[in-house]
């Protein structure tokens, strides 16, 4: 993953225990994804810690986007006691004096948040020893966007090794995975194997993946009835400001090493901020789609 650009910060000390907020954005919109990075050092005492940390009004945690460093390398990490939110709890362990553990996760910004002040508050704390940091924060500006008249898909493509019809805990996203609309939009899944895309029309869209961007020997299964019996096609019902969910599921363990949420994955095209996106609309599907409606911006009172 590319550095975290920092717009947002904020540093809190108080005594021995010392913890700063950072966001990758100081403005968003409903629909976009922020990357929050949370940095916590006690100068006296190392052991056990606990960072509370409060998001704002609409803001979610995304599942398996935790990863946690202590002075190297980034490692993922369980998601935090309250997932996906407002009041999260991670327990880590600061295992020297002036160590820095560095939290970094990302939260999807729901319909709603516009309405709240758009700031997340974190404290740390080390209760062995009764102490605690002061509260760091750290404010998103944000507005409503494209949810004025159109909405975002968002969903997964991942490794259904038990074939149960859900992603658990250890069951990889698959990386790389491209994904066609009918107008001929392209998505490409991230390292966590998630795509989003907002700014769409309140009509029914088809999503057809790219069979040859999936792992060889790859077989898809069917994930519900909008799959019209084609597990490669999703049809999705989109309504004005909402998000719909549109996963694809791989029967199987098939996805490569590497793949796992919450690891980098150099070799997938990803645009990391924004939802992962990357447009193609010039070019006409290769699939044998035919376009139904354009992407242009909703007529007054049209659904």
């Amino acid at each position: 993953m590319a550095a975290l650009g920092i717009l947002q910060s904020n540093t809190s000390i108080w005594g021995s225990l010392f913890i700063r907020k950072v966001v990758d954005k100081a403005n968003a919109e409903i629909g976009d994804v922020v990357t929050y990075r949370l940095t916590v050092r006690s100068t006296k005492i190392r052991g056990a810690a606990v960072v509370n940390d409060k998001l704002p009004l609409g803001f979610t945690l995304i599942s398996k986007t935790v990863r946690v460093s202590t002075g190297g390398s980034f490692a993922a990490a369980a998601d935090p006691v309250g997932a996906p939110g407002p009041n999260l709890a991670f327990s880590i362990n600061i295992p020297a004096k002036n160590q820095d553990v560095v939290i970094e996760y990302k939260v999807r910004i729901g319909l709603g948040a516009d309405r709240g002040d758009g700031v997340n508050s974190a404290q740390a704390s080390m209760r062995n020893y009764n102490l605690q940091s002061m509260i760091a924060k750290a404010k998103v500006k944000v507005t409503g966007g494209v949810f004025t008249r159109e909405a975002c898909i968002v969903g997964k493509v991942y490794a259904d090794c038990n074939g149960n019809g859900i992603q658990d805990d250890k069951e990889s996203g698959i990386a790389g995975v491209r994904l066609f609309m009918e107008n001929g939009t392209t998505i490409t899944t991230d390292e966590s194997g998630q795509y989003s895309l907002c700014g769409v029309r309140a009509v029914t869209h088809v999503l057809k993946i790219d069979s040859t961007s999936l792992p060889a020997g790859s077989k898809l299964g069917i994930t519900s009835n909008r799959n019209m019996g084609d597990p490669n096609t999703l049809f999705v019902d989109v309504l004005a400001g909402q998000i719909h969910q549109a996963d694809f599921r791989v029967d199987g363990c098939s996805a490569p090493s590497g793949s796992q949420k919450g690891t980098d994955n150099p070799q997938s095209p990803v645009v990391q901020q924004g939802g992962g996106v990357q447009f193609d609309s010039s070019q006409p599907s290769s699939l044998g789609l035919t376009p139904i409606r354009p992407n242009a911006p909703a007529k007054d009172g049209e659904k």
